[in-house]
């Protein structure tokens, strides 16, 4: 089985590690080690060599919303989607540095007062809206609803930093319905699936199955 060893490159391991010159060796199906340091591994490591040159890795989310119709009552997401900051009562009055209405029944109100986990979809919000879940959520509960790579752009533009993409890209909703035994996580054991990424997050290729696609 051909292995690959993936050099120099920006790592997000989970929501917490991140390797900023790290890199990955793997073959078809398994990460096989992980270095936070790419400079100090040893020469005589047998594999395909592939330099990233400072790109960035994030675990594979592509196939993350197969099973979240299955999901239970009480931890059922609430959604986000192409609401204006005037729609509902309380986002408004933040704009205008009033109290938050913490009595409002609207579905925003909710999102931001109870602890549950909140879908939104950064290609059609209005991004006034997204600026606030990104600031007032927490970031162990948002998750994306559609497209993962162009919300990443917008995730981008708004400096999100690169853990936080993580995990509302896919890590938190592999969480949620306990998927991530086997994936979810760049780490020594776990299925070798990443997306690399350039500083804009434009995708620049998969890594699935062991083999590398444009």
């Amino acid at each position: 089985m051909a292995e690959y060893l993936f050099l120099h490159g920006k790592i997000v391991v989970d929501n917490t590690r991140l390797y900023e010159d790290g890199a990955i060796l793997a073959d078809e199906e398994r990460v096989l080690d992980i270095f936070p340091h790419a400079s100090k591994i040893k020469e005589n490591i047998k594999a395909y060599k592939v330099n990233l040159e400072g790109r960035i890795i994030l675990p594979f989310f592509e196939d993350k919303h197969s099973f979240t119709l299955n999901k239970r009552e009480e931890d059922k997401p609430m959604f986000i989607n192409s609401l204006t900051a005037q729609d509902y009562d309380g986002i408004y009055d933040l704009f205008n540095g009033m109290e938050f209405n913490k009595e409002g029944n609207g579905l925003v109100n909710r999102a931001f007062n109870e602890d549950k986990y909140v879908f939104i979809n950064p290609l059609i919000m209005d991004k006034s809206v997204l600026k606030i879940c990104l600031k007032l959520l927490k970031k162990d509960k948002l998750m994306f609803l559609d497209n993962k790579y162009e919300g990443l752009k917008i995730l981008k533009e708004l400096n999100v930093p690169l853990n936080d993409m993580y995990a509302i890209a896919g890590g938190n909703e592999f969480r949620l319905f306990k998927d991530e035994k086997d994936r979810a996580s760049l780490v020594k054991g776990k299925r070798s699936d990443f997306v690399c990424f350039d500083d804009n997050m434009k995708m620049v290729f998969k890594f699935q199955g062991g083999k590398i696609s444009v």
